[in-house]
Order: C-alpha cells, then structure tokens, then sequence
C-alpha cells in the first residue's frame, strides 16, 4: 500500500514555508516528483528517503 502525504504535509515534514523553496528543491536538490496532483500528493517513503540522503549529505539531481 502507498503511503501518500500533502505537499503541506511535506512542507511541514521538512520546515519549510514556502511552495517556491519545495519547487526548488525539485528542480536543484533532486526531491521526488509528486505522485499525484491536483492535489498534490507524494510517496512518503521517497521524501523522507531524500531528506535522511540530505542529512547525510548525499545529493542527487535525479
């Protein structure tokens, strides 16, 4: 099962307050690509996959 969560959620998982740094961290920072949209909805695992691999310092523009 696919465990989804809000951008808002994702914003809030993250600490961050503004859309255009999520966007960013897309375009830049290789974030996972939202799943659904409309609402927007992304792969939890995959975001907190990135944020641990961000932590560590591992980056990728995948």
């Amino acid at each position: 099962m696919m465990n989804l969560i809000s951008k808002t959620e994702v914003m809030e998982m993250l600490r961050i307050k503004s859309r255009d740094t999520l966007y960013r961290y897309e375009k830049k920072r290789g974030f996972p690509r939202p799943i659904k949209q409309h609402p927007t909805y992304y792969l939890k695992s995959a975001v907190e996959d990135w944020a641990v691999r961000q932590s560590q310092g591992i980056t990728s523009n995948s």
